[in-house]
């Protein structure tokens, strides 16, 4: 009887034990993981903030460049506009700009007879100016925009100068189409390293809720 009583409490007690190593094991797991996600954290801050110093640094120039660019188009007349209305077949450095203009407008490429009824809308300029990137802007019209840019450069087709020789709003149009791709390809570099450490911060209080 006496022995069957030990066995029974020997069995319970081991089952204790069993259960205490268990969680002992798993706090132990849990400690590591949250001790390596901080750790990651901290080398992702520290990446984040250098990699923000640089960017920043690339924003200050950027930002003053593009009020420099939508001052411009704000100089522009509607003579300015109507040269490049009134053109049934534009030259080519022409066609390329309004193309460019209104991809970051309209999110698409556009043939020249819908390129001019765009630019013959009431507040088209004002459009231009007020354009806010950040707010107004597709993800997916940034990136057609980057592209295009990146295609038209080095294709050696892309040339301020030589837009602006052609006719007087080219210059201004081409100069703002490029100041704000550009601005917003800096802004997209930025996001996605924010979203990074939000999901470093939540798996750490995930983990702290565990201890």
């Amino acid at each position: 009887k006496y022995q069957v009583q030990l066995k029974a409490r020997d069995e319970e007690a081991n089952k204790k034990l069993q259960m205490i190593l268990k969680e002992t094991k798993v706090a132990e797991k849990s400690e590591k993981e949250l001790t390596k996600l901080q750790g990651e954290l901290k080398e992702k801050r520290v990446e984040i903030k250098e990699r923000k110093t640089v960017v920043q640094g690339e924003l200050d120039e950027a930002g003053p460049a593009l009020e420099k660019a939508k001052n411009a188009v704000n100089g522009l007349s509607a003579s300015d506009l109507n040269d490049i209305k009134a053109l049934n077949k534009p030259p080519p450095a022409i066609r390329l700009v309004m193309t460019a203009v209104c991809l970051l407008l309209k999110g698409k490429l556009c043939e020249w007879k819908e390129i001019r009824t765009i630019m013959k809308q009431r507040g088209f300029i004002d459009t231009v100016i007020h354009l806010n990137v950040d707010k107004d802007v597709k993800e997916s019209t940034k990136k057609k925009c980057g592209d295009f840019l990146k295609e038209k450069i080095k294709e050696g087709v892309w040339d301020l100068k030589a837009f602006a020789y052609s006719y007087k709003a080219a210059g201004p149009l081409s100069l703002w189409f490029e100041s704000v791709t550009k601005f917003a390809n800096l802004l997209r570099k930025v996001d996605p390293r924010k979203q990074e450490i939000k999901q470093y911060e939540k798996e750490e209080k995930k983990l702290t809720k565990q201890q």
